[in-house]
């Protein structure tokens, strides 16, 4: 599972001009969702999504895209994201940002360039 720190499905929703149906339900989950994402032969994808829809019932994957209950390949994407191990709920802390980061780039949900910062270099 790959976790970036942005909001790429975010771009899906602002491209088809719809707000997200999610109830902010914490302050873990401010945006009301949770998206698991796949980096697959260089191609991104939308692999899962946890979220509760405003009326309450559980949201899914087929929820947002009929018909694709198990991926979609996110070709709204673009842009540079970070990207980081362990749990989605587990903070990162700041000195493992600052010792270096892994940035994926991706041009319509396929990606354009991988490289690593090392802000040890950069000072």
């Amino acid at each position: 599972m790959l976790h970036l720190r942005g909001e790429p499905l975010g771009q899906y929703f602002y491209m088809a001009g719809i707000n997200p149906p999610f109830l902010k339900q914490s302050r873990t989950l401010i945006r009301g969702y949770l998206g698991s994402w796949e980096l697959n032969l260089g191609r991104l994808y939308l692999t899962g999504l946890e979220a509760v829809l405003a009326n309450g019932l559980p949201a899914s994957l087929d929820t947002l895209f009929p018909g694709y209950s198990s991926r979609v390949f996110a070709h709204w994407c673009s842009g540079q994201f970070l990207t980081f191990e362990g749990s989605a709920f587990e903070p990162v802390p700041k000195s493992t940002l600052m010792a270096s980061s892994r940035i994926l780039e991706f041009h319509k949900g396929v990606l354009a360039r991988e490289w690593v910062e090392d802000a040890k270099r950069k000072s």
